[in-house]
């Protein structure tokens, strides 16, 4: 009896082996058939679409259909999708049995910017400057002393541009911010200011430093009806926790 036990137990132990061979085999092996694209952080503004990024992989020499699905080309396929230049890269790439998922990054357009001397560009989320060649509404508007800005360039090429898209990011986050400050201007001396709907005054808020801390306060001091009790012509929001008023 103890003898047949053993034998059933190797039996056991060989077709397990076999089986876990069969199936890593088969894990390694197995041909890629479809490549799926999912966009992250998706919103009204987003330019590329998962069709468009797909075709990108497929018609490249990194296209996995027909290979080794665990083989994929990893840098390959993120070469190709960054062909179009409102994407930024790829987040990751899942296998699930014969089929591959890329999840890519984008970038959207946060603000139109008016560079002096030369055509509009678009200031994305990613502080990239691409060629105007969209037909997105309800953005932003910077303009001013922005200097010559040349496209597919970033935003850290000046400081004072740094700071219009530091302050452009935030309110762009912000649907109520969008809908009251729709421009933001680039002073001579490269300090921003913005144009307050609510108010019709300008705002002066030096750099982008503890821009959230500013419109904060600002936000306080519209609640609190402090602002009402006379027409401003601008705002000052250069100075922790106060407000200076011109009229």
């Amino acid at each position: 009896m103890k003898k047949l036990k053993s034998v059933l137990v190797l039996l056991l132990l060989v077709v397990a082996i076999i089986l876990v061979a069969v199936a890593g085999f088969r894990y390694f092996t197995l041909t890629c058939e479809e490549v799926k694209v999912v966009i992250v952080d998706k919103n009204k503004n987003t330019m590329v679409t998962e069709q468009q990024a797909c075709q990108l992989i497929l018609k490249s020499p990194a296209n996995p259909v027909g290979k080794k699905v665990r083989k994929y080309d990893r840098k390959g396929i993120e070469q190709a999708v960054k062909q179009n230049p409102w994407v930024s890269g790829v987040r990751s790439i899942t296998v699930n049995g014969s089929s591959l998922t890329v999840a890519v990054e984008t970038q959207s357009p946060i603000a139109f910017l008016f560079p002096e001397g030369s055509s509009p560009l678009l200031l994305t989320s990613k502080g990239q400057l691409l060629p105007d060649d969209s037909r997105c509404s309800d953005l932003l508007i910077v303009n001013g002393s922005v200097g010559q800005c040349e496209p597919n360039t970033s935003v850290h090429q000046s400081a004072s541009l740094n700071n219009a898209y530091a302050v452009a990011k935030v309110i762009a986050d912000n649907s109520n911010y969008a809908a009251q400050y729709p421009e933001i201007f680039v002073r001579p001396d490269g300090q921003i200011e913005l144009y307050s709907v609510l108010g019709g005054h300008t705002i002066l808020l030096g750099n982008a430093a503890n821009i959230s801390d500013k419109l904060a306060n600002l936000d306080a001091a519209y609640s609190q009806g402090l602002l009402d009790v006379a027409p401003y012509k601008s705002l000052d929001l250069r100075f922790q926790n106060r407000i200076y008023a011109v009229k």
